[in-house]
């Protein structure tokens, strides 16, 4: 600042000399109006736009690393139910595949391959009185029934027992494997591998019409179920 001065005052002198009639007063705002003008090195000096401004410090890799973080989107999802009323539902939607127990009275059902409610869709279909055991399997597309509700997931009891009434029954769960006893009437029975119901995992059968029935429930047995036969007693 004190040497632009200077270099100004110089040139406001060699001005005056060169006018030869420039009077005094007209010198002096000649020099105010030069010392008063900005210092170009103060203005564009290193202090106002020099590294310190624009520097490394300011924009370099020195400067912590900011990281956006989105919190992933939260989808509530209703799992299917395991226990579930009359009426028709579909699998994997309104119920989970699983071994399903019915303790209704008189019950009807049906596993379907469609939802139209269309004759061919179903699978197979059963009713009975007394106890009631079905598998829904994952392929089924829904499963219909009608004065079975509730229906809830299969548990077994503690202990298989050697004395039970119609229905269907877990061999080696529910009921003990041996030879039963039934007073008969009109009477239907079978030993089966499986709760599908499928026709396929009929091992034996019986249709007695009076009388008593006598029937074998061997240990490799699945299933036993009866409709119309009365209650069974170890033979």
């Amino acid at each position: 600042m004190t040497e632009l001065r200077t270099a100004g005052l110089v040139l406001a002198m060699a001005i005056a000399t060169l006018g030869g009639c420039a009077r005094q007063a007209d010198e002096q705002p000649l020099q105010a109006m030069l010392a008063d003008r900005p210092d170009a090195g103060d203005a564009t000096s290193g202090d106002a736009t020099s590294g310190d401004a624009t520097s490394g410090d300011a924009t370099s890799g020195d400067a912590p690393d900011r990281t956006t973080t989105t919190a992933a989107p939260t989808t509530t999802t209703t799992a299917p139910a395991s226990a579930f009323d009359d009426g028709l539902v579909v699998v994997g939607t309104d119920v989970q595949p699983g071994r399903y127990m019915s303790e209704a009275p008189f019950c009807y059902w049906e596993r379907r391959s469609g939802l139209t409610g269309a004759f061919d869709e179903i699978i197979v279909n059963g009713g009975g009185e007394g106890h009631t055991i079905v598998d829904i399997l994952p392929a089924d597309v829904a499963f219909d029934s009608s004065g079975c509700g509730p229906w809830l997931l299969y548990q077994p009891p503690p202990a298989p027992v050697t004395e039970f009434g119609p229905g269907d029954w877990a061999v080696g769960e529910e009921i003990a494997p041996g030879t039963y006893r039934a007073d008969g009437g009109l009477c239907a029975w079978e030993r089966a591998t499986g709760f599908a119901h499928d026709y396929d995992e009929i091992l034996d059968y019986g249709f007695p019409t009076d009388g008593p029935v006598v029937v074998e429930i061997r240990a490799g047995d699945v299933r036993f179920s009866s409709t119309g036969c009365g209650d069974w007693t170890p033979a």
